[in-house]
């Protein structure tokens, strides 16, 4: 497992916000926090934001794996074989026995 220093920036820091009442990092899509409902003006400084979201791994070290996930790119020779695969895949055919 990876510390929390070396975790790349998966979700950008400008869609999230920090409540001032509990201290939860929210989506900044959300109009209130999803944790204590405040409604009023949140945290949207970078460095505060990433601060929130260290307190979140170093109580949960599990979401460090979900951090550093990256998507695989899968090739063109790879896209093709399973293309192929599908298309002489055996199907069983459909039973119109009544």
């Amino acid at each position: 497992m990876k510390s929390p220093s070396r975790i790349k920036r998966a979700v950008s820091l400008e869609h999230l916000k920090r409540c001032p009442l509990c201290r939860a990092v929210n989506a900044a899509s959300n109009p209130n926090c999803f944790v204590c409902g405040w409604k009023g003006e949140f945290e949207h400084e970078a460095g505060k934001v990433h601060e929130g979201l260290m307190e979140i791994l170093e109580s949960c070290p599990e979401l460090l794996d979900v951090f550093d996930h990256e998507e695989r790119r899968i090739g063109l020779f790879e896209r093709f074989a399973n293309f192929v695969r599908a298309r002489f895949r055996r199907h069983r055919s459909l039973d119109l026995r009544a």
